[in-house]
């Protein structure tokens, strides 16, 4: 399970020099880790107990550094991160760690609302970027790792889908995302299985709704997953797919388009 996190959350990082300059976090530099959804845009707030990742400069070591094993640190190899939200002040849980970009997951219990983030790299904090949190708002990972094109979904045999291994109609698949919302525990250790509550999640594949059913935590921290059934007459390589997610009666929010080979 930690190979495929990696797998759909790692992506391919410029090595620069960290010197001694400041931690600095690039502007609109706070991003849902799956979908790299603009900050701006409804889906581009950060959810309760999500992976996300910050982009900037001098705020890690020079090779990327992961967090070796559960439970998840709140600061790896002298990076740290911050969430401030009217007061509370949230010590998120570190995945990885370089000097451009880091990954990290906000802690379930970290209150909604607008606020500011900061990462620290050797006691040096960064200047504050603002961050909005939310209950959920969902991202789907993407084989390319931006968030766009094939979505990661397996069968039930853990195939990954592609142009090459398309799905059938009727099927039982599996995608992976991040963003469905807050868990009941800590978020550094192994999630709870099961449904998470209080939401109501619906998949779209193709223009037609596909039946979920499951929409949870995956085995690891901040990871999630949600099986549905393809719908009949569907079919092509490049088929439209997109989550929508509500928490607590509140209006749903689409995660980013994605495509799925059927």
């Amino acid at each position: 399970m930690t190979k495929l996190l990696a797998f759909v959350i790692t992506v391919s990082l410029a090595a620069a020099p960290a010197f001694c300059a400041a931690p600095s976090i690039a502007a609109q530099g706070v991003k849902n880790a799956a979908s790299y959804a603009d900050p701006q845009l409804p889906n581009g707030s950060i959810a309760q107990g999500s992976i996300f990742n910050v982009f900037g400069s001098n705020m890690g070591p020079t090779a990327i550094a992961y967090a070796p094993s559960l439970p998840l640190p709140t600061t790896l190899s002298g990076t740290s991160i911050t969430v401030t939200i009217t007061g509370s002040v949230n010590q998120c849980f570190m995945v990885y760690t370089s000097a451009g970009q880091v990954a990290a997951i906000l802690p379930s219990t970290t209150p909604v609302g607008t606020g500011t983030i900061s990462v620290s790299y050797n006691g040096t904090p960064s200047p504050t970027a603002p961050i909005t949190v939310v209950k959920t708002s969902f991202g789907i990972f993407a084989i390319n790792q931006q968030g766009t094109a094939q979505a990661v979904i397996q069968d039930g045999n853990y195939n990954f889908n592609s142009g090459a291994f398309a799905f059938q109609p009727a099927e039982t698949v599996v995608l992976w995302g991040t963003g469905l919302g807050a868990i009941n525990g800590s978020d550094a250790n192994t999630p709870p299985s099961g449904n998470l509550p209080g939401i109501t999640v619906t998949v779209t594949v193709g223009g037609q709704n596909a039946p979920v059913t499951y929409a949870g935590r995956s085995g690891y921290a901040g990871d999630d997953q949600v099986a549905f059934t393809i719908p009949a007459g569907v079919t092509g390589c490049f088929v439209p797919l997109y989550v929508s997610v509500s928490a607590g009666g509140a209006a749903a929010v689409s995660s980013n388009f994605t495509t799925i080979a059927v």
